[in-house]
């Protein structure tokens, strides 16, 4: 029976790949088998988006984190912020919503993340 780490290693190979409709379904696998997705395999689909300029379905996914009890860290905002940027046309809207959402959770934005804001926020 798979495990947190198969199903990571299998979400984040689908993500790396820029296939987001299957890392999200293998995310749903996952919680049909019993396992707890963990910030990490929620952070590998944002990762897909983010590769597939999803802007409006990593934002989504950000509040489906919350909803399942998986808050957010920085690396699931940087991937819903890139998706932001690598949307046509740009997200900057909601990217700087992502930003001021993130600062009020209380994260504090890595070096990677404010260089990444700064050039999808013009």
């Amino acid at each position: 029976r798979p495990d947190r780490v198969l199903y990571s290693i299998v979400i984040n190979a689908y993500a790396r790949s820029a296939a987001a409709d299957s890392a999200v379904q293998w995310l749903g696998q996952m919680r049909e088998g019993s396992v707890r997705p963990d910030v990490v395999a929620y952070s590998s689909v944002m990762t897909a988006f983010a590769r597939g300029a999803h802007a409006g379905r990593a934002a989504e996914w950000i509040g489906t984190m919350h909803a399942h009890g998986c808050p957010p860290n920085i690396v699931s905002y940087t991937g819903a912020i890139q998706a932001c940027g690598n949307a046509r046309p740009p997200r900057p809207d909601l990217a700087e919503h992502l930003f001021r959402q993130l600062l009020s959770e209380g994260l504090r934005p890595d070096s990677h993340l404010v260089a990444l804001a700064t050039r999808t926020l013009g």
